[in-house]
């Protein structure tokens, strides 16, 4: 393979750019192959036991996580083929930190969510294993306040019935990136 003079750069960019995407390629797939191999897991605990915590645990965390990889692989993908780049628009920046703002926003009103299906998984899977340490049956107070609830419902709903919508964050973080030149 022949160099050209002067072009050593954009030839250390080009293997930069390939091997952050065999990473996210490689993300990608331990993720999905969680995913695959949880699902079915989840599935049986819900349909067997009751127990649903785990099956809306991996739609409300790992699906989204998944589509966020997915959508960020993509746009390095087309960025290797020449056909997608970082924006360098003077709002590149703004637009960076909201999209950020809103993935963060999202994490937060779910997480008291998150918390108390986990501690209602654990505890149903206490009562599996011995009902005797509950007289008076397994029974679950939910300590979110109703305003909370009620968005975090919303918000439920739409993740489930909508999961891929996960993409956009990613892409838009992906084009507002800030050039390697301006992070360092």
């Amino acid at each position: 393979m022949s160099t050209v003079p002067g072009n050593s750069g954009a030839i250390g960019l080009q293997k930069k750019e390939k091997q952050k995407l065999l990473f996210s390629i490689g993300s990608l797939l331990i993720l999905g192959i969680s995913y695959y191999l949880l699902r079915p897991i989840a599935e049986q605990m819900r349909m067997k036991d009751f127990i649903t915590g785990p099956s809306m645990l991996l739609q409300l965390c790992l699906l989204p996580i998944i589509w966020l990889v997915f959508g960020w692989t993509m746009m390095q993908t087309l960025r290797i083929l020449g056909v997608a780049r970082p924006s360098k628009s003077k709002f590149a920046k703004a637009i960076h930190v909201a999209s950020w703002a809103v993935l963060l926003l999202y994490a937060a009103l779910m997480l008291p969510l998150l918390i108390e299906i986990v501690k209602s998984t654990i505890q149903a899977l206490e009562y599996k294993q011995n009902p005797s340490l509950f007289p008076n049956g397994l029974q679950y107070a939910n300590n979110i306040p109703i305003f909370l609830q009620k968005t975090e419902m919303q918000l439920m709903s739409v993740t489930y019935t909508q999961p891929i919508m996960f993409i956009f964050p990613s892409i838009i973080l992906w084009l507002s990136k800030p050039s390697e030149k301006s992070a360092k």
